[in-house]
């Protein structure tokens, strides 16, 4: 191997710990000739030395590459091309490949990403994306939701809540787990505990907490389980027929807690008739002579006194 240096443009001198890494690596490739081992470092030796010129040998590729790719952000960048061409007349020099970092960028950049659309709801930015990007990195962005195309984070907004309107008109609550078959309903999921997340942080507007407190959603992690809020409905259906006589809930009174069952009940006839609702619930139903379809409100006449017309 090579190791005769050219002689060092001025500009390059100004540092003169950088020379002596230079002049360090140019000896250490010397004795490794001199033995015919193969000129390579390890930062990971237990040679101290090694370890220094094995990270300095890192550095001096990665300037390389933001010089190549017009990213160098590091001071004089005249200097740091000199010294780049330098090294790169030395026959041999056993510059780092940086993909393996750039790699791992890219993992610290997708993390924050997903932190991001935790708090937020979704992974949109003004800046757009034109890159070329492999097809998994393009699946492991689908998967959390990302938006290729910018849109209004309003209009993202409302579009998934009125998609938990549905969740709930069919299911009655709105627990939707994060792990689902169903890929449309595992991303609904996500949103709802985005939902939480930003809410406890005190990120969520008050416009957006209002239209979930008007539809029950609930906002404590530890929240009940969607058995167990059925459950709870069905108790309260069954107080409400003792005091009653039958399951006729009204959807709109002066009583709260009646308006939110009778909701309830609307939906569990909604989810029996698209045939959503499990035969155990139906059974339970069955048993206090839960009436699944309703009558139609007989039409009101007005009788019309003729001697007011006249």
């Amino acid at each position: 191997m090579a190791t005769s240096s050219p002689s060092l443009p001025p500009c390059s001198c100004s540092d003169s710990g950088w020379l002596q890494y230079c002049f360090k690596f140019t000896c250490f490739c010397e004795g490794l000739k001199s033995q015919n081992i193969p000129c390579r470092f390890d930062e990971w030796s237990v040679d101290m030395e090694e370890r220094e010129i094995a990270a300095w040998i890192k550095e001096q590729s990665h300037i390389r590459l933001q010089l190549n790719t017009g990213n160098y952000l590091g001071g004089d960048s005249d200097v740091a091309r000199s010294r780049i061409m330098l090294l790169e007349s030395i026959s041999g020099f056993p510059w780092v490949s940086c993909r393996k970092d750039k790699e791992e960028e890219w993992e610290r950049n997708f993390a924050a990403l997903q932190e991001f659309q935790q708090q937020h709801g979704h992974c949109r930015f003004r800046d757009g994306i034109d890159c070329h990007l492999d097809e998994e990195i393009v699946r492991r962005l689908d998967a959390i939701g990302f938006e290729w195309d910018i849109k209004s984070a309003d209009e993202a907004w409302d579009r998934a809540f009125e998609m938990l309107l549905q969740f709930r008109e069919t299911h009655g609550h709105c627990n939707i787990p994060q792990r689902s078959d169903d890929m449309n309903e595992a991303k609904l999921g996500k949103w709802v505990a985005s939902q939480r997340v930003a809410y406890n942080k005190g990120k969520l507007p008050c416009g957006r907490i209002d239209k979930l407190n008007s539809i029950n959603f609930i906002w404590s992690v530890k929240s009940e389980k969607p058995d167990e809020a059925w459950d709870r409905n069905f108790m309260m259906l069954l107080q409400f027929r003792e005091i009653h006589g039958h399951c006729d809930v009204p959807q709109r009174s002066d009583n709260m807690d009646d308006t939110k069952l009778g909701r309830w009940v609307v939906s569990q006839r909604v989810a029996y008739k698209k045939g959503k609702l499990p035969y155990g619930r139906i059974e339970k139903l069955n048993s206090v002579h839960f009436k699944w379809v309703m009558p139609k409100p007989a039409l009101r006449t007005k009788s019309i006194d003729r001697d007011d017309e006249k």
